[in-house]
């Protein structure tokens, strides 16, 4: 009930449509474990775990136990992975949203991390170096791989890798390629972002390939 009282403060009143889970299906490392925090094996830590409640087509709710993030823009994507390599699990959520520096409405990357049972802003992207179409983390190799649109209207996949205080660019994986060899370059699996509130999303918390 909580969540929508949240919610309809944020939609000043309006009826919120039915909300849906938008979770981390498969488990973070170690295997067989799904934890947030510590990184420690987290069989039943509920608390610890980032999950995602879509309430409707525009507003959804990161979540890390009994804390909640609004999130009042569409969600594209959501996954679950150590993106800084501190051994602490971090939610990768893709909107679509304008942000300060680029007022165009397109796809982002955001990136929350948990800090000390609460969700907290880790990056919160503008733009990388093309306009992003999709994205997923590679655990083996560490890396955002993002798939991007070309200026010729074809599409790139490209990798990057946390330093410091953001993203930076490693390689191309593939440059003027067809959105269907770049989604098989991305291997972010059978994905679908549905119409409606009433959908379900699920984002992918992976150990690896």
């Amino acid at each position: 009930m909580a969540l929508y009282a949240v919610a309809r403060r944020c939609l000043g009143g309006a009826a919120v449509l039915s909300a849906v889970a938008l979770s981390a299906s498969a488990p973070f490392p170690p295997a067989g474990a799904v934890d947030g925090g510590s990184g420690s094996a987290g069989q039943g830590q509920a608390s610890d775990t980032f999950a995602m409640e879509r309430v409707a087509d525009t507003l959804s709710v990161l979540t890390l136990g009994e804390d909640r993030w609004l999130l009042p823009f569409p969600v594209y994507r959501f996954e679950v992975a150590d993106v800084n390599g501190d051994g602490s699990a971090d939610a990768i959520v893709g909107v679509v949203k304008a942000t300060r520096y680029d007022p165009e409405v397109r796809r982002r990357v955001f990136v929350y991390k948990n800090y000390r049972g609460h969700v907290r802003p880790l990056w919160l992207g503008s733009r990388l170096g093309q306009p992003v179409a999709d994205f997923h983390f590679v655990v083996p190799e560490g890396v955002l791989r993002v798939m991007e649109v070309e200026r010729s209207g074809l599409y790139l996949v490209a990798d990057y890798r946390w330093r410091s205080f953001g993203m930076d660019f490693v390689r191309y994986v593939a440059r003027e390629c067809s959105e269907a060899e770049a989604r098989r370059l991305l291997g972010a699996g059978g994905w679908t972002r549905p119409g409606g509130a009433g959908g379900q999303m699920v984002g992918r918390q992976q150990v690896g390939r």
